[in-house]
């Protein structure tokens, strides 16, 4: 039986078994949980649905009106609209569409970075005010939904990233500058809620996987496009290290080559399972999202895509993580800007005063290191170390246990652990699902023998891309700082939710991607 690849959510032969999936599920009644998911989403319906049209309102002028701005420190009485709208908007919708509030809230998100700057004075950012803004609204809708939430609070994974939030807000409370370790601690937990509203959101069917993968889709479109203006004259770089950087919309690139990582490993995965139209338009994206993070001259960030890419590749076929290693090597010897910044982490023999930022790392690690006996539990709090040596220890791990002491970074361990635990896992299931499908394919007269001309190949292919990113991530944050990163919080931790539905799946409910 002939598969059908094109388009996002190709690749299922049965299509009469996957119809009568769906028609079998209760059909809600309006006003009740999960009413919205067996309704599609239409123009006019959201036009006639006088809480759509409030909630994007709510979340629409204030916004606007921050960005039009462009001020780096906002009057009170804005911010408290701001606050107002979108907690107004989760109270409103509760059951029906806050899918649509945090997908607005995750595509505006980074172009709120538009208005970051160096503070000056006192005041509060736009995007301080957003993150607090969109906590506040998210909290709301968590405790509307708190039965179905606490039975999701019990895998290792939610409950990891709470004890982490806690001693954050602990180790804040307890340290020299309490204002500045609340707002470190204000960027987690927005991570974290992020991730409990998503998860909730897939488990009660108000969210679909493929609408998670269209989001990440449409948020990158304004940062990836952001960079043509640059011809004509709007600053999208800014120099660091003496080279001339990409940044686009955010404040700094390594902010936005972080931002780029799981979009080339998504785009290289969905390259290599897919065919025709759909990996055409794939390995499209993906080339724009190689060539600006290249720009971006962020080594890090380089290191973390090539490791997942390289993973993505083992998982599809072995031969193919020959052909990236090859590639990789090819582009580091020939490719100009990738060379003379890696020759940067070389000292120059010519110039003995230089030195390379890996020997500065070490430097910075060491300096760090004792300064954890004044407070070996908790720390010094968050930002203690921006704050004391006017630089970040670029390592997460170090940077958990000076800042939030041993607890905070064994904390920070589980964390990691869960993560790749979720996501190696969600891997294995989507394999298993795929081949199962594949099996019954070929049962039914198909002639389905290989990966990639399968049933439900966007799946197992969204499945590595995610096992890979967390696992070269976890590796890239030995030599950067990522934990409170609110680019890297809202990529990573909505992938993990996806990872975690995929993972605690029926073998035979439908995941629709």
């Amino acid at each position: 039986m002939a598969t059908d690849l094109s388009g996002f959510g190709a690749g299922v032969p049965d299509k009469q078994r996957l119809a009568a999936q769906r028609a079998a599920r209760p059909v809600a009644r309006p006003g009740t949980p999960g009413a919205a998911a067996n309704a599609p989403l239409t123009p006019g319906r959201f036009l006639r649905d006088p809480l759509a049209v409030s909630l994007t309102g709510a979340w629409v002028v204030p916004p606007a009106v921050l960005v039009a701005s462009l001020s780096r420190h906002m009057d009170l009485w804005l911010g408290v609209l701001l606050l107002i709208g979108l907690v107004a908007a989760a109270v409103l919708t509760g059951f029906r569409t806050f899918a649509h509030v945090f997908m607005f809230a995750a595509v505006i998100r980074p172009l709120l970075d538009l208005t970051a700057g160096e503070r000056d004075g006192g005041g509060v950012s736009a995007t301080e005010l957003f993150g607090i803004a969109i906590l506040g609204a998210m909290s709301v809708w968590l405790w509307l939904n708190r039965d179905d939430l606490v039975r999701r609070l019990w895998f290792s994974l939610p409950l990891a990233l709470i004890s982490l939030v806690l001693c954050w807000v602990l180790a804040a409370a307890g340290s020299m500058a309490p204002v500045s370790g609340a707002v470190a601690a204000l960027r987690v937990a927005t991570g974290v809620a992020a991730y409990l509203v998503v998860d909730l959101l897939l488990v009660t069917h108000r969210m679909t996987l493929r609408q998670v993968v269209g989001l990440v889709v449409t948020t990158s479109i304004v940062p990836l496009a952001y960079p043509l203006l640059g011809l004509a004259g709007v600053t999208v770089t800014h120099v660091k290290d003496d080279v001339t950087a990409l940044k686009s919309v955010f404040y700094l690139s390594n902010q936005f080559a972080f931002f780029l990582v799981p979009l080339a490993i998504l785009g290289t995965s969905w390259a290599l399972w897919t065919r025709g139209r759909t990996r055409l338009l794939a390995s499209a994206w993906t080339i724009v999202v190689l060539v600006e993070l290249m720009l971006s001259q962020t080594r890090g960030a380089w290191a973390a895509a090539a490791l997942g890419m390289f993973i993505v590749a083992t998982v599809y076929d072995r031969r193919y993580a020959l052909v990236a290693m090859v590639g990789g090597v090819l582009v580091a010897v020939f490719v100009p800007e990738v060379n003379a910044r890696l020759l940067d982490l070389i000292p120059d023999p010519d110039d003995p005063r230089t030195q390379s930022s890996l020997a500065w790392r070490f430097d910075q690690w060491a300096s760090l290191l004792p300064d954890l006996r004044t407070s070996p539990v908790l720390g010094g709090g968050p930002d203690f170390s921006l704050l004391h040596t006017g630089k970040e220890p670029h390592n997460d791990y170090l940077k958990a246990l000076i800042e939030t002491g041993v607890l905070g970074l064994v904390l920070y361990l589980w964390v990691v652990g869960s993560m790749a635990y979720v996501a190696w896992s969600a891997l294995t299931r989507s394999l298993e699902r795929y081949d199962r499908l594949t099996a019954g394919a070929v049962a039914g007269g198909g002639s389905h023998t290989a990966r990639g001309h399968g049933p439900s190949v966007m799946l197992p292919a969204t499945c590595a891309a995610i096992a890979g990113y967390v696992t070269s991530m976890a590796l890239a944050s030995f030599g950067d700082n990522l934990i409170d990163n609110v680019t890297y919080l809202w990529s990573t931790l909505p992938l993990l939710a996806m990872a975690q539905r995929v993972r605690t799946a029926g073998p035979d409910e439908d995941l629709d991607l």
